[in-house]
């Protein structure tokens, strides 16, 4: 089994001012509840902990103006991004779990 690892993690709306007032940046989700679905996936496969650090409004002054912003759904692109960063911090042996078959396999294949 592999040591505990305890992530503090900072889960915080996005607000921005601009001239005028202060705009919120898309619908603020549960902190509490996004912290338990993390620690579900986590802690039985990499014996990875996440406790809640911040939770206020991260306020930004202003954006730089662009034509368009690009939004996407790819929620894998996500999650492959985030094996990457634990991958980093933990090691890639750390991040195997078993398939249903039983094969250990990497958790990003």
């Amino acid at each position: 089994m592999l040591d505990k690892k305890t992530v503090k993690v900072a889960i915080r709306p996005v607000q921005v001012r601009n001239d005028k007032q202060l705009l919120s940046l898309g619908n603020a989700a549960d902190p509490k509840k996004l912290l338990d679905e993390m620690n579900a996936i986590w802690n039985p496969q990499a014996n990875v902990y996440f406790e809640l650090g911040r939770t206020d409004p991260a306020t930004i002054d202003g954006l730089p103006q662009a034509e368009s912003i690009e939004r996407h759904d790819d929620s894998e692109a996500d999650a492959g991004r985030l094996y990457d960063t634990l991958a980093a911090e933990l090691g890639q042996e750390a991040l195997y779990h078993t398939n249903p078959q039983g094969a250990a396999r990497p958790s990003s294949q």
